[in-house]
């Protein structure tokens, strides 16, 4: 049982930790991007944060949130980019 409560407990702290960090993201995004957009996602890719919002707005940076660039909606040809 003790076994149990215990991978409940570090996986309850790996998901509010992981929740925690994800908030962060989202106020640096609005405080430094300036973007008047609802995020929807944020994710790591290699090096990279990328952002995406409402109404084709994505942005990314590339040195952990502190500045980030727009990039245009996604297309056929830089979907994959």
């Amino acid at each position: 049982m003790s076994r149990r409560i215990l991978s409940l407990v570090l996986l309850l702290t790996v998901f509010v930790i992981s929740a925690q960090a994800l908030g962060w993201w989202w106020d640096q995004f609005y405080r430094l991007g300036r973007h008047d957009a609802d995020i929807n996602d944020i994710d790591r890719y290699g090096q990279r944060l990328y952002c995406a919002g409402d109404d084709g707005l994505i942005v990314y940076s590339t040195n952990s949130g502190s500045t980030w660039i727009r990039l245009s909606p996604p297309t056929s040809t830089n979907f994959y980019r």
